[in-house]
């Protein structure tokens, strides 16, 4: 199955769309190969079909109509073959900058990441190869986005049988997000991990996890998709789907989650911190509810593989 994503969304700045574009957008992209004066020879062919017939007392002569004919036919064949071939042409990526060809990928990601998790009315994905493609062989978190950004054509069939999906898709050395509103600011096509982290006291840095608690792939708008979402209190214990992580709760810079608390609404200047973690002292004798915290970091889906930042960390890993 051709997986290929709409040549459109090579329009850097913007993200795709699961609708598939026009004539006219396809044709505003950089091709390889693609004619530049399409436009201008279709054009002529429509005035060549129209000044080759001329009105005489109101009529038309069969001449002149088998003319008219036999234009539009050849300007119907034209535009057939440019609707068939177009799909088929690759981007000339070559034309791009370095940080125009990482968007483009991560653009395809997160548009193959986003189609392969739409659901119907009664919640049935509509893609279902997709979607089940992603969670099929035993996959994890971070199996599910390796693979994701494989079918969309965004990371290499060489680099994705090198790349380790639980190490080598993002590190807790990354782009650190600090709040929701940096969350909501993460261009589509990002690797998300949540790293747990040991709270300590403001005097010495947290100790942060090396490897990921989970792994995600942002599609835009404030949302990501992934795989076994439970443990972030939002989604679902299994299965490919898209989330709005506005949902979220995040306290001095961590992301905060409790299985005891799942949907509730909390009051965070009521959470202290004790042993590495936050906590929700409870009233009347209840037992206190024990939020975790997560360091939160971000990497383009396109840098797959790439070494860790070697920049100096301030903060001791566990």
């Amino acid at each position: 199955m051709d997986h290929r994503i709409p040549l459109s969304s090579i329009n850097v700045g913007a993200s795709t769309s699961s609708a598939p574009p026009s004539i006219s957008q396809r044709s505003t992209a950089p091709l390889q190969g693609a004619p530049r004066s399409t436009s201008s020879a279709l054009s002529g062919l429509c005035c060549l079909s129209r000044s080759s017939s001329t009105e005489t007392n109101g009529s038309v002569s069969a001449e002149e109509t088998q003319g008219q004919s036999i234009g539009q036919s050849v300007l119907s064949g034209v535009h057939s073959c440019i609707t068939s071939c177009l799909p088929n042409l690759e981007p000339n990526l070559s034309n791009l900058t370095p940080e125009q060809r990482s968007e483009y990928y991560c653009n395809q990601a997160a548009d193959y990441a986003r189609r392969s998790a739409e659901r119907d009315s009664n919640g049935k994905p509509l893609n279902k190869k997709e979607n089940e493609s992603l969670t099929s062989k035993g996959n994890v978190c971070w199996d599910a986005v390796k693979d994701c950004a494989f079918k969309a054509g965004a990371i290499s069939k060489n680099r994705y049988k090198s790349v380790d999906a639980k190490t080598d898709l993002v590190a807790s050395s990354d782009r650190r997000i600090n709040n929701a509103n940096e969350l909501r600011n993460v261009p589509p096509g990002h690797t998300l991990g949540f790293f747990e982290a040991e709270v300590a006291k403001s005097t010495e840095p947290p100790r942060i996890a090396t490897k990921p608690f989970h792994v995600m792939l942002t599609t835009g708008d404030n949302k990501a998709a992934g795989h076994k979402n439970g443990c972030l209190e939002i989604g679902n214990p299994s299965g490919w789907e898209e989330l709005d992580l506005s949902q979220l709760k995040w306290h001095k810079g961590y992301f905060i989650a409790s299985p005891e608390a799942k949907g509730k609404e909390i009051d965070l200047s009521r959470l202290t911190e004790q042993n590495g973690h936050f906590i929700l002292a409870e009233p009347n004798n209840k037992k206190d509810v024990y939020y975790k915290a997560f360091v939160v970091t971000h990497r383009p889906i396109s840098e797959a593989g790439k070494q860790p930042s070697n920049e100096a960390s301030t903060s001791a890993q566990m």
